[in-house]
């Protein structure tokens, strides 16, 4: 579901073969050592409840697993909150709205920006695309894109869930609310898997899903989305993931769940409250909060 400034989570792996770009060119996602990069899209507020640090406590064992390099697309302005958490490594690094990058040492030292990296500024200034622009930004440098909504508790490695990956064009969760096999599947925006394969599908998967996102659905890209698979689904070939591990948070497998995501709430006081209910609000987030506002 989008919303102004939600936080993302985009993982990039290296492509294998390149992706051919129309210019002649090969794109490889090679702009961080050929590591997978994780992209947080993360503000103000989400550092405010803690739900970020909560986040990083569950995700960053699987994140060091996974040899992934953490990158935090945030404002100039809200970056100066990250000199509040120690924990984080020197060595994650910043994508600033104008595409520059920098990294956390660099940020506690000097606050320098080390190189420009013009993703485009359209897909990081026009909130209304913001998550769509971004993945394809990325897609069009070869790199295939994982996101993961961020209020979100990570109970096992999600890496391991997507089977064959370099194989996939798409990979999704289902939505819907509802435990009846018979209602219509609602696939949901807060975990997308994808190849670069996507970007030449024979329906223009992305301009429409842009287009619909603008012009029908005032935003919502979680719907804009199912319209355009609607249309677009004989194109692509896409896999969901089982609910017993992916489901909405009211319907939540807690026995099986390998991401728990507090969603279908109103408000961050909703969802904090939500992960501290089943347990999943950890110590350590209130022990910083703590120190913080001290």
């Amino acid at each position: 579901m989008m919303r102004a400034l939600v936080l993302t989570l985009v993982t990039l792996f290296a492509s294998v073969d390149g992706l051919k770009l129309s210019g002649g060119g090969t794109a490889t996602c090679n702009e961080f050592g050929g590591k997978k990069v994780v992209l947080i899209n993360l503000n103000h507020d989400y550092m405010a409840v803690g739900m970020f640090y909560n986040w990083y406590h569950s995700a960053k064992p699987f994140l060091e697993a996974a040899d992934a390099q953490l990158v935090i697309d945030i404002s100039h302005e809200d970056s100066k909150e990250l000199l509040h958490i120690p924990e984080l490594s020197d060595h994650h690094s910043l994508m600033y709205p104008d595409g520059s990058l920098s990294t956390i040492s660099m940020l506690r030292t000097s606050g320098v920006n080390f190189n420009k990296a013009p993703f485009g500024s359209k897909g990081f200034t026009d909130l209304m695309t913001h998550r769509v622009d971004a993945m394809k930004q990325l897609l069009e440098k070869g790199c295939t894109v994982l996101q993961v909504d961020i209020d979100t508790v990570w109970k096992a490695n999600p890496f391991e869930d997507i089977k064959d990956p370099e194989a996939k064009t798409l990979v999704l969760t289902d939505d819907r609310r509802s435990q009846n096999p018979n209602f219509r599947t609602h696939y949901c925006g807060c975990f997308m898997y994808m190849t670069p394969k996507i970007l030449s599908t024979k329906c223009d998967f992305f301009g429409k899903w842009v287009k619909e996102t603008r012009e029908k659905f005032e935003g919502n890209e979680q719907n804009a989305l199912n319209s355009v698979l609607k249309t677009c689904g004989k194109d692509i070939e896409f896999d969901v993931l089982p609910r017993e591990h992916y489901a909405p948070g009211p319907r939540t497998n807690w026995a099986g769940a390998h991401i728990v995501h507090a969603n279908y709430l109103t408000g961050l006081g909703e969802k904090v409250q939500f992960l501290k209910q089943h347990h999943l609000w950890h110590k350590s987030t209130d022990i910083w909060l703590s120190k913080k506002s001290a």
